[in-house]
């Protein structure tokens, strides 16, 4: 089986992406397969079109890369990818889509709205913004997140007014920002793998940022992840949300659903899902397969089983 394992192109997420994809293309050739690595650039459709690989093993992350683009090239050519088809890793990857999904299936998220650039930069953005935090129960302190970024970047934390500059950085990712409520708590994050025809749950798993004053936690290689030590409760709850959010978006293959589990209430705050985790032996997502004796290979292999020609 030859097997093209795409990687990086010029996203934010594209150095992450590269790392990711030469562990899975190494566990590929240790499983026997005929392997390759094709960087995500302007000759990749012909060396598609003139190989036309068997399956793709897709690794590349944000905008204008695994946002449904790819998927989109992949599907017109007729080959098999792995991940979610091209409808759901659109959604997936657009915090703005997502939080409004959650929130039609009642699932629990943080008060949010939408703020665009016209807003922003209008004679009276302040008081616009002042007034839409009002309308939705957010205040001080909040989060402005560019919905098509992923990982630390396009974000900002905002103790007060005096931090209104912030959001200016914040619109060269895009032209209509998410403003969240800040949660206190702490953060988790629940595997799904599909193997055999069934959705499993891994392993709920910790990641502490080794910067304990952070304010927001950055998964840029400076954090520590461990299983989590939660109630069978809460437990129970973080995996029924992982799996409704999977399911609601209609996502496959495999994902990531990250919460903040809020110190006030003890309830999952469901931050978002993604269609591509870091699949790099000491990311979040390979530890927690482990746990239940999916060994790095084998967790590989399963995810490449998944791959099928997406409709």
């Amino acid at each position: 089986m030859n097997i093209a394992v795409i990687h990086g192109g010029n996203s934010t997420e594209c150095q992450v992406s590269t790392l990711n994809a030469e562990y899975i293309n190494s566990s590929l050739k240790e499983l026997g397969y005929n392997s390759y690595l094709l960087g995500f650039n302007k000759d990749m459709y012909s060396s598609l079109l003139q190989n036309k690989p068997d399956v793709v093993f897709l690794c590349v992350q944000g905008k204008g890369h695994g946002d449904g683009t790819l998927q989109g090239i992949l599907d017109s050519l007729e080959i098999p990818y792995t991940g979610s088809k091209r409808e759901a890793s659109t959604i997936i990857n657009n915090k703005i889509f997502c939080q409004k999904l959650f929130k039609l299936e009642n699932l629990p998220t943080a008060p949010s709205f939408t703020w665009s650039r016209k807003e922003h930069f209008s004679p009276k953005g302040k008081d616009t913004l002042l007034g839409k935090m009002q309308m939705a129960e957010v205040l001080f302190p909040c989060v402005v997140k560019a919905p098509s970024q992923g990982g630390s970047f396009g974000i900002a934390y905002l103790e007060s007014m005096e931090d209104f500059h912030k959001i200016d950085s914040i619109f060269q990712y895009d032209e209509v920002l998410l403003i969240e409520k800040f949660i206190k708590g702490r953060f988790y994050t629940v595997g799904l793998l599909e193997h055999e025809g069934k959705l499993l749950t891994l392993p709920t798993m910790e990641g502490v940022a080794v910067n304990s004053d952070a304010k927001l936690i950055s998964f840029d290689g400076k954090y520590t992840v461990h299983k989590a030590e939660l109630s069978a409760e809460i437990n129970d709850k973080m995996a029924k949300y992982a799996k409704d959010v999977f399911r609601c978006i209609n996502a496959s293959g495999y994902g990531r659903v990250d919460f903040i589990l809020e110190e006030s209430s003890n309830i999952p705050i469901i931050l978002e899902i993604n269609a591509v985790p870091g699949l790099k032996p000491q990311s979040l997502y390979p530890p927690s397969a482990l746990l239940i004796g999916i060994e790095y290979n084998k967790l590989i292999d399963i995810i490449l089983a998944s791959a099928t020609f997406k409709v």
